[in-house]
């Protein structure tokens, strides 16, 4: 375990870095749930950004640890860096809809809100381009991985297959309320 969690700290520290401050994020939204009877949807209002940081802290950490198989490590950290930027503004916004009481997702009740989601959209949809530069950079140009390789790549395919599912759900919410 030791010698894992060296591997994500000296494979990508931005993403290390990102992964620790939502990973203690988690905690205080644990927290929070128990501390504030408000809800949403009959779901306790800090449990949607309690499970974002958590997915987040689980992203960031795996991006981290095969950060350390690439070559290229210059290109690699800008695409952390990008990575990073689209975390924090997701759960910076997810946050803030939580504080005022209302939905983050599917939200476009007012002008604002209906912002708020849209800039979600945008940061995440560009995360899913950075995940697809990662994906071609790792499978067609890196040769670095050892055992994990084809594990990696096939994981950056299921995740861009999950993005593209959301795309489809924003699509599908955009056409009925459209």
């Amino acid at each position: 375990m030791k010698k894992l969690y060296s591997q994500i700290r000296t494979g990508d520290r931005t993403l290390y870095f990102t992964g620790l401050i939502h990973l203690i994020l988690a905690a205080l939204f644990i927290v929070a749930v128990v501390a504030d009877s408000r809800t949403i949807n009959s779901e306790a209002i800090w449990m949607k950004p309690f499970r974002f940081t958590d997915a987040i802290f689980f992203f960031t950490w795996t991006y981290a640890w095969f950060s350390q198989f690439y070559q290229y490590k210059k290109s690699v950290r800008v695409l952390n860096l990008l990575i990073s930027v689209c975390m924090f503004i997701e759960i910076t916004l997810i946050s803030l809809q939580a504080l005022w009481g209302v939905p983050s997702h599917f939200n476009t009740s007012t002008t604002f809100d209906a912002s708020v989601f849209s800039v979600m959209g945008g940061a995440i949809g560009f995360n899913a381009v950075i995940i697809g530069i990662h994906f071609l950079l790792f499978a067609f140009v890196e040769k670095g991985g050892g055992k994990f390789r084809t594990a990696i790549i096939w994981g950056m395919i299921l995740f861009l297959l999950g993005n593209f599912t959301g795309y489809l759900m924003i699509n599908q919410f955009t056409a009925v309320t459209g």
